[in-house]
């Protein structure tokens, strides 16, 4: 049963209105998304967006490499309160990390020992 209601646009249906707040609700959450980054595969931070890093679990493995790679130009990360620029690799000591951000233009690959890891992008 649809209920009508009048508005300065013309006429529209409770079930209109529901729909475009959950569109509005849905939308804040898609802008700050969750995107997991896979072994094997390069990515590059976007122009406009940061990936920030937090509570990564530690890997399991006995001998690891590193967990992440990066590469970028001046001032492409920064981890608690330090600004990295060029090009290192880091791997997490404890599952209470981050968090890490990575601005645009960072190059990132994951190391042998992470098969993922989830980064959270956000606007800059």
């Amino acid at each position: 049963m649809f209920h009508f209601v009048s508005s300065a646009n013309g006429i529209k249906s409770n079930r209109t209105m529901r729909i475009l707040a959950l569109l509005i609700l849905f939308s804040g959450v898609v802008s700050a998304g969750e995107i997991t980054l896979l072994k094997g595969q390069a990515y590059t931070v976007p122009d406009g967006k940061v990936w920030i890093i937090e509570n990564t679990p530690v890997s399991t493995c006995r001998v690891c490499t590193a967990d992440v790679y990066v590469k970028g130009e001046l001032n492409n990360i920064e981890a608690a309160g330090v600004i990295f620029s060029g090009e290192f690799n880091f791997s997490f000591s404890s599952n209470s990390n981050g968090p890490i951000r990575l601005f645009p233009g960072t190059k990132v690959t994951l190391g042998d020992s992470r098969g993922s890891l989830v980064v959270y992008e956000e606007e800059l």
